[in-house]
């Protein structure tokens, strides 16, 4: 259960602790990475993804939802809401339907590209928070305790 091609997501297990599982269920021999590991960008980032990665990624670290193993994630993660924010803008501005004038004189109304550009990176988005725990059904199990609030957006994991 829960292998390649089941349909069944493995639940990680920090999530699992956050969660309070039971613990049997979580695994004894799990590779950890790193402490020392830093949890920075290690390429080029859009503008937009670095704002998204300074508002979220600092607060997964400080709970131990993120380490230097998912930087990759964390910023296609980033790229995808900047993305996703970017096309909302366009479609606010521009409209969700554009007219086309064709070649014989005539209007066409079509659906705005952004459109598609919009919902692509929506359901891109929700797989991507799925695996940090950044959506409500993914949060409503974790029990992070008293913790201090960040200025990052510590109200990202507890609710």
């Amino acid at each position: 259960m829960g292998g390649p091609g089941s349909g069944v997501r493995k639940v990680p297990t920090q999530l699992k602790v956050l969660r309070g599982s039971d613990k049997r269920y979580i695994p004894k021999n799990e590779p950890q990475p790193s402490a020392e590991l830093p949890v920075e960008p290690t390429g080029p980032m859009s503008d937009g993804a670095i704002d998204v990665w300074d508002r979220i990624v600092p607060d997964l670290v400080a709970k131990k939802v993120a380490t230097g193993w998912d930087v990759h994630a964390l910023m296609e993660m980033c790229e995808c809401i900047a993305l996703l924010q970017e096309a909302r803008a366009s479609l606010e501005r521009d409209g969700k339907t554009i007219v086309e004038i064709k070649a014989n004189g005539l209007d066409s109304v079509k659906l705005n590209p952004m459109w598609r550009v919009y919902c692509d990176s929506q359901k891109q988005f929700i797989q991507w928070a799925a695996r940090f725990g950044l959506t409500p059904s993914d949060r409503a199990g974790l029990d992070v305790g008293k913790a201090e609030p960040s200025d990052s957006g510590a109200d990202l994991l507890s609710g």
